[in-house]
């Protein structure tokens, strides 16, 4: 694994974990059930849609620099 997808994977992975503890210790249980508020809900789905673009954006990226070096690699068999 290379940087680019280790940053997006750390950054992933802290992202959903800063969201889940700040969710959890912000709701109330009652009768054993946990209820989200409308505004958590709305928070968690702008991070997923954000965390949705990122990947998108890393596999753009990574495409661009596979084609890059296919590219570099056959300049340098042509020659």
């Amino acid at each position: 694994m290379d940087w680019p997808e280790a940053a997006v994977l750390l950054g992933t992975l802290g992202t959903v974990a800063v969201a889940a503890v700040k969710w959890l210790s912000r709701h109330e249980f009652g009768n054993g059930r946990l209820y989200a508020r409308a505004t958590d809900m709305a928070e968690i789905r702008a991070r997923l849609v954000a965390l949705e673009q990122a990947h998108h954006v890393m596999r753009a990226e990574l495409r661009a620099d596979i084609k890059e070096v296919q590219d570099t690699i056959l300049r340098s068999l042509s020659r």
